[in-house]
This record gives structure tokens, C-alpha cells and sequence, in this order.
């Protein structure tokens, strides 16, 4: 049997580890702290009592290379699944973007002529621009960012603020000004025309690690594979028949074939042979998410989960008795304070009848840094393939050639590519 190590502990590296357990190997992850699930992990906080996530996270219908990694059972007694595409938005009013759950994907077009604050010429625009997507027919999306693609597509600035803007903040983590409008129509292929699903929004039922990251972690560790824990790997070595992995703390592991499962810039921090050609030194560039957990005794918010237009916060997530905010590309909040910060936000909730009162019995604020890369239009020169140019080396992440922005999805379908080239043809 074909001796594998992954290094990195993260949804990419544990997706590479199903995925070489459904091929008969069993491998070795190594993750470098002392618990797995990289930015889907979450802690528990005593003020809250309850577990909170690094960072909110959602799934989609169109998830399937994610939603592959688990069983039936599984998915189902961890995730809130819907029955068609349903969000709601806040605009001091409130409105919702609601597919009926029959008639795919005329169900689509029904959600969009009853969506509130698009007009009925709006809501064609959109519906015709979605069909030329699909069908390959509307204007290059090449070389060009979201909001000068869809303006050449028929798309004016009221589509583009109540329609297109929240599905990039929430897919890309990125402005339409930043974004490459080639993923972004990608992306509208998996989300719109890949099921009658495929829009349908899937919530953790509780917090990540313990819906997500354990679930994967428990099916590795059942079916074979060994995952260690604090066990950092810093160099990697070329040897007769393969590779050794020399860890920290000395240890030296064999493998004949390595999957680095680790963000594009932590490969900086491994010795890697050196006939193996990666550019370390043109990086991609990164944007922050800032996720404000809340805790109040005046929390009004009714839905699971509701979008802000017209705000600065983007996302209000309502878990059981505490709130969870989140702001997307958020790197001007960076170097801000808690107080400075909650003075934006709290304000806003209470503009949204989200919050009745100012007063809260808790918080946590949680800055991700570099939580995702931004995926512009040079970002896909940038990203490489699951495959390096020495043989038994392979790369697995959501910064990899996924063709998908940083999303679970994306890391969980880099897993899949690293695994499956690790029994290609000549590696």
C-alpha cells in the first residue's frame, strides 16, 4: 500500500484524506496545532457558553464536492437544509429572494420578478443574463472585473447593489470592483443551473468543528487513516523511493508521496527539495473577514440568517441565543478597536430591528487575517495545479487551480484533485 502523507489539517487536507481512504490508502495528516479544520475551526467561550466559530461559514446546494465527503446520515443530522433558494434582506424593510420549491428552474425566475426591489425590466435583465451564461453567449468575461462585465451585460446599478453585490461579498469575500468577472460566471453556473438545489442555503446545525471538521476527522480515523496532531513539518527531503518528512520536534516520518495541504504563504515555512519549482516569492493577495459575535438580551432577529443592504455589515446570523455579524472584505476594520468596531456595527443592527437595545452581555470580535485570497484578475496566474514538477509532491488548498474562489467548497474540490493525482499516470 502507497505510503502518504498529508501535511495540513485544514478542509483541503482532510477532503485529500477521504479521498485516498476511497482508494485503499490510508493515510498520515499531520496538522500543526492541536486541532483540525484550519479557519472552520471554532472555540468555546465562557461568556457565551457555547462554542463560536473562527469565522461564519455557509454551504450551498451547488456544494458537491463538500457535500461528497459526508454520507446521508451525516449530512442530514449536521446541516439545516432547505428546499429551495431562500434569502433575506434587510433594507430598513424587510424582503426576501424566495424560489418556490417545484418547477426548476422556472422557480428561479419566479424568485427573481417577485424580489422586491427589482423592477419587472430588472428582474429580465438579470434572468436574460443568467441564460446567456449558461449558454456561453454573453460579452468575454476575460481580463475584466464583476462591475464592468455586468454593465456591458445589461445589468444597471440597482441590479448590480440588490442582486449581484451580496453574491459576490458572500461567495468571493471581494468588491464587485476586485472581483474577476470569469470565476463570477462560474460561479453562477454552480449556484443557479447545476440542480434544483443547487441555491438552496445549508447551515451547520452547531458549530463547525463539531458539524464539519469532527464528522470528517471521526470517518478518516474509523476507516484507517491517522491523524497527528501538533506534529509541524519543516522540511521535506528527497530519498531513495520517495520522501522524509522531518517534523519539529525531530521525528522523521517516510512517505512516497506528499500533499502539502497548507496556505500558499505557509509554504514558506517548510524546506522543500530543491528541484521542486514553486514561485514563493509572487504570493496572492489576501482580504480580511471580521466576524463580531454578539450575546443580548433584546435580540429581535426572527430569521436564521439575514443580508443588509445599505450597510456596512453584510451578513447577521442568529445562533440559538447570540448573534454572529460578519463583514467581508474588511481590511479597513484591521486596525480598528473593539469599541470603534462595535460602534459601526451596533448602531446598524438597531437601524435593522435586529437588536432592540444597545446593551449587550457579551462579545467577541475575531479579525481574520488573510482569511481568503482575493480572486481578481491576476490571481489566476497565480494559482497552481494539484500537480508540481516532482513527481510525489502535490498541493492541495482553496489558493490551488480550482478554478472556485476561497470557499469550503473550493478547498474540499482541491482535496479530491490533489488525491486523484497522486494515482495519475507518472506520479
Amino acid at each position: 500500500m502507497k505510503k502518504v502523507v498529508i501535511i495540513g489539517g485544514g478542509i483541503a487536507g482532510l477532503s485529500a484524506a477521504v479521498h485516498l481512504l476511497r482508494k485503499g490508502i490510508q493515510p498520515l495528516l499531520l496538522e500543526s496545532t492541536k486541532k483540525a479544520g484550519g479557519r472552520t475551526t471554532s472555540f468555546f467561550d465562557p461568556n457565551f457558553n457555547s462554542y463560536l466559530d473562527n469565522g461564519q461559514h455557509i454551504l450551498m446546494g451547488c456544494y458537491k464536492e463538500t457535500l461528497s465527503l459526508f454520507s446521508q446520515v451525516e449530512i442530514k443530522s449536521n446541516f439545516i437544509l432547505n428546499e429551495s433558494l431562500h434569502i433575506d434582506y434587510s433594507d430598513g424593510e424587510r424582503y426576501t429572494l424566495k424560489a418556490p420549491r417545484y418547477f426548476y428552474p422556472l422557480n428561479l425566475a419566479i424568485a427573481l420578478f417577485r424580489y422586491k426591489p427589482l423592477s419587472f425590466n430588472e428582474s429580465l435583465a438579470a434572468l436574460f443574463l443568467m441564460m446567456r451564461v449558461l449558454a456561453n453567449i454573453s460579452s468575454r468575461p476575460s481580463g475584466k472585473n464583476v462591475v464592468v462585465w455586468l454593465k456591458e451585460n445589461g445589468q444597471n446599478d440597482n441590479l448590480i447593489k440588490y442582486l449581484w453585490t451580496p453574491l459576490i461579498i458572500g461567495a468571493m469575500n471581494t468588491s464587485v470592483e476586485k472581483a474577476d468577472a470569469g470565476i463570477f460566471c462560474k460561479i453562477v453556473k454552480e449556484i443557479f443551473f447545476r440542480g434544483k438545489l443547487s441555491s438552496t442555503i445549508i447551515l451547520p446545525k452547531s458549530d463547525l468543528q463539531s458539524s464539519l471538521v469532527q464528522t470528517l476527522e471521526a470517518k478518516i480515523t474509523s476507516e484507517g487513516g491517522v491523524i497527528n496532531y501538533s506534529s509541524q513539518a519543516v522540511r521535506i527531503n528527497k530519498k531513495d523511493n520517495g520522501f522524509s518528512v522531518l517534523l519539529k520536534n525531530g521525528e522523521e516520518i517516510s512517505a512516497e508521496a506528499v500533499i502539502l495541504a497548507v496556505p500558499r504563504h505557509a509554504l514558506n515555512k517548510i524546506a522543500l527539495p530543491e528541484d521542486l519549482v514553486i514561485d514563493q516569492q509572487s504570493d496572492l493577495t489576501y482580504s480580511n473577514i471580521l466576524s463580531v459575535h454578539i450575546k443580548s438580551d433584546e435580540i429581535l432577529l426572527r430569521e436564521s440568517f439575514i443580508g443588509l443592504h445599505n450597510s456596512p455589515v453584510h451578513w447577521v446570523f442568529h445562533n440559538e441565543d447570540f448573534l454572529s455579524v460578519v463583514i467581508s472584505d474588511a481590511d479597513e476594520y484591521k486596525d480598528l478597536s473593539d469599541q470603534e468596531i462595535l460602534s459601526i456595527i451596533i448602531p446598524e443592527l438597531l437601524r435593522h430591528n435586529i437588536l432592540g437595545s444597545e446593551k449587550l452581555t457579551a462579545y467577541r470580535i475575531i479579525k481574520e487575517k488573510r482569511a481568503t485570497f482575493v480572486p481578481d484578475i491576476n490571481s489566476s496566474k497565480l494559482r497552481l495545479p494539484a500537480r508540481t514538477n516532482q513527481k510525489g509532491i502535490y498541493l492541495a488548498g482553496d489558493w490551488t487551480d480550482t478554478g472556485l474562489p476561497a470557499t469550503i467548497e473550493g478547498a474540499a474540490l482541491s482535496g479530491r484533485l490533489a488525491a486523484e493525482a497522486v494515482f495519475s499516470p507518472g506520479h
